[in-house]
């Protein structure tokens, strides 16, 4: 879909530029937004460390046949800076990550990138094995894997 915009000249006159607008693009970003607003609106669980959060990494959350994995992206964070925590049924991935001006002689003209604490919490929905969760960081991501209970597990039965 393209679209012309026209915008005055300050000498006069107008100029036409032509813009290539991609409604889907636009959907995905509302999307992101509605879904951090309702995150916003309703916390996982009420007195939780979120109250202190700036910002919530993105993740991604998916299963297989024995566990649940959940990546988190946290570039330009150490690992040192990153508590992992599982009770209740509940995992709760909280730290921080502080903003380190190298020049003190140059002022940021943008700053896109969130700083400060960070909070996300997840509950499964079927039995999780707590002792069992393994992670792992590697390139500013962080793979966090919930083994599910023995009971949940899909088994095979054997016909007689």
């Amino acid at each position: 879909m393209v679209h012309t915009l026209f915008t005055i000249n300050p000498v006069g006159g107008y100029i036409m530029s032509i813009v290539k607008l991609n409604p889907f693009n636009e959907m995905v970003g509302f999307q992101r937004e509605m879904n951090r607003l309702f995150e916003d609106f309703f916390p996982a669980r009420k007195g939780e460390s979120s109250d202190s959060a700036v910002w919530r990494p993105t993740v991604d959350l998916h299963e297989d046949e024995n566990a649940y994995i959940v990546d988190v992206e946290l570039p330009g964070v150490n690992k040192e800076d990153v508590k992992i925590n599982f009770q209740d049924g509940l995992l709760s991935i909280s730290g921080e990550r502080n903003y380190e001006n190298e020049s003190k002689e140059k002022d940021a003209h943008r700053l896109e990138r969130f700083y400060g604490r960070f909070y996300r919490s997840f509950n499964f929905p079927n039995a999780v094995n707590g002792d069992d969760i393994v992670a792992s960081y590697e390139n500013g991501v962080l793979k966090v894997s919930v083994p599910k209970a023995e009971e949940v597990k899909p088994r095979q039965i054997e016909i007689k």
